[in-house]
């Protein structure tokens, strides 16, 4: 029986402010029956980014600010951001991604390897049959308050091969 668990969801890029909201069944899911997808699939026309004041949030695959539960605040001004490069960057973060020779450290010319690139619901290295090159995704953040930041990394790679550093 399927469950609202078994539906995934994202986003495509914001251009000129607008951007869309696309359900699909998640690959691991092998359910019949239950919930359905959403009959409006994708959601079009949707304005981005979205902008949420003190106390409230964008809760995922949602399109408009909700209070924040009992327990839990906001400081608002949260974004998802999808694409990093410069065009992402503002006075709270920078992105800035590229690829580097694994021999001296060198930075590669970005029109033969680019970097990181979001495609859909992941995010891919882009440099597949480059040997000895990394993919490098940097973020600079400013962060207002204490707290906790946290990050969900599911990784595919070639066993002793590829690798996933994160370094704070």
């Amino acid at each position: 029986e399927c469950t609202a668990s078994d539906i995934g969801y994202y986003y495509s890029s914001c251009v000129g402010g607008i951007r869309e909201l696309y359900y699909f069944w998640k690959p691991e899911s092998r359910c019949v029956g239950g919930v359905s997808l959403p009959d409006v699939n994708p959601v079009r026309n949707l304005a981005c980014p979205i902008y949420c004041p003190s106390g409230f949030y964008v809760a995922p695959a949602s399109v408009e600010c909700q209070k924040c539960p009992k327990g839990y605040y906001s400081l608002g001004g949260g974004q998802k951001i999808d694409v990093w490069d410069s065009s992402s960057n503002s006075s709270r973060w920078r992105f800035a991604t590229y690829c580097v020779n694994n021999q001296d450290q060198s930075r590669i010319n970005p029109n033969l390897c680019s970097g990181w690139i979001f495609n859909g619901s992941h995010a891919d290295s882009n440099i597949q049959g480059r040997d000895n090159t990394n993919s490098v995704l940097e973020l600079s953040i400013y962060l207002e308050k204490n707290g906790k930041v946290s990050f969900l990394v599911r990784v595919e790679s070639e066993y002793r091969y590829d690798k996933l550093w994160f370094i704070i």
